[in-house]
């Protein structure tokens, strides 16, 4: 069955970006700018340029010609990605409760959608659902703007995250009480 993998966006060759290249039809990462390929592990599995199979050998096991991989778990037909590689971040990432249930996600219908802002900038939106009515006009923010009676955290932040409640901010959702979980 197909499997995910995830590696930094660096190839060891000349760090141009692997996010650039393809996946090959026999599941490796091909980098666009020279051609190596790596497998699933990270691992160097070709060198086109090698000018023997000697050569091409001693490149594709040397260990700065690896791509650092990072622990993957799949559930809730979400893909979760541990942000750490090297020694011990497997068994790390094995030992920590997934933030989703299977059964929260019954019936859910995922949407990835890239924006070209930072992860900052994002979270602040995220702090700011009162921006929804303009935003997301089109989408489901489509109703008037109301004035929001509430926003707090509701607990400290800790290692784990934080959450926040507010009320509703459209005439659609006035009567809300939400809780946002970071």
């Amino acid at each position: 069955g197909a499997s995910w993998s995830v590696v930094d966006d660096a190839c060891p060759h000349r760090l141009a970006p692997l996010s650039t290249g393809k996946v090959c039809a026999d599941g490796t990462l091909m980098c666009r700018f020279h051609g190596w390929r790596f497998d699933g592990s990270g691992a160097c599995v070709d060198v086109p340029q090698a000018t023997n199979p000697a050569a091409a050998a001693r490149l594709c096991t040397a260990e700065k010609t690896a791509v650092s991989t990072y622990p993957v778990c799949i559930a809730a037909g979400l893909v979760f990605v541990w942000a750490e590689h090297g020694d011990g971040a497997r068994e790390r990432s094995a030992c920590t409760p997934l933030p989703i249930d299977e059964s929260d996600a019954a019936g859910v219908d995922w949407l990835l959608q890239v924006e070209p802002v930072s992860y900052e900038s994002m979270l602040e939106n995220a702090f700011d659902p009162t921006h929804a009515p303009y935003l997301h006009a089109d989408s489901f923010g489509a109703s008037p703007a109301v004035a929001m009676r509430e926003m707090r955290m509701a607990a400290p932040v800790e290692t784990g995250g934080f959450e926040m409640r507010h009320s509703g901010y459209t005439r659609a959702n006035d009567g809300m009480n939400a809780t946002r979980t970071f």
